[in-house]
């Protein structure tokens, strides 16, 4: 929320000038607030991590197969912006101006597809937790001493989960995101979380060799 209301006036601070350009329009708001501030965010939740002595990273993405769902909007809103700009055909009964549809085509076609397709997962692993993030719009602490049981299992993402990302069954969080393996984990709350991941085997190594560690010394 504060780099949200914060980012407008990094205009000032980019063109060196105490005057508004567009900084405070919505077209300054797609240009580079939105940009800005999740650039932001991405930094200091890195830093954060940083601070902790890493045992185990990974960096995950969707399959690339589903980048085609993502990539849709691309195509129709160009198209819509060719028909009506480039060849002067406007679309519907209502059509929109020549701006609003350069912006809801630089927003739904370009900006919100490109986010989906580069999204990453991170899985981290320290000795005294794990953070699972989705930059910039997840992220996820759990304290190994809360853990009350750790396990690898399969996963069949479409019918356990109903397809890839943040999921929810009823019973069971997930961040599915790569392979047909992961880790279950069990936590104090009664809640579980499934991670999926090609390397499960070495999250659960980590995962499970830190997890005994903090229970001894807690005894």
């Amino acid at each position: 929320m504060i780099l949200g209301s914060m980012s407008p006036d990094f205009e000032y601070f980019i063109v060196l000038e105490p005057f508004q350009g567009i900084g405070h329009t919505t077209e300054g708001l797609i240009l580079h607030a939105l940009s800005l501030s999740i650039s932001f965010a991405m930094t200091e939740v890195n830093l954060m991590i940083t601070d902790h002595e890493i045992i185990y990273t990974e960096t995950q993405q969707l399959p690339k197969w589903t980048w085609i769902f993502f990539l849709l909007p691309t195509f129709l809103f160009s198209g819509i912006a060719y028909v009506q700009i480039v060849l002067d055909r406007e679309i519907g009964n209502q059509p929109m101006s020549d701006t609003g549809v350069i912006i809801m085509t630089l927003l739904f076609g370009f900006l919100i597809p490109g986010l989906l397709v580069c999204m990453k997962a991170r899985i981290v692993i320290t000795k005294h937790e794990m953070i699972i993030s989705i930059l910039p719009i997840y992220k996820k602490s759990i304290i190994l001493e809360s853990i009350t049981y750790i396990k690898q299992i399969g996963i069949k993402p479409i019918q356990e989960f109903g397809g890839w990302g943040i999921r929810w069954n009823g019973k069971k969080q997930g961040l599915i995101m790569q392979g047909d393996e992961g880790v279950e984990i069990g936590i104090s709350n009664g809640k579980s979380l499934v991670i999926s991941s090609r390397n499960a085997e070495k999250i659960y190594n980590a995962l499970n060799e830190n997890w005994k560690l903090n229970r001894h010394s807690k005894k």
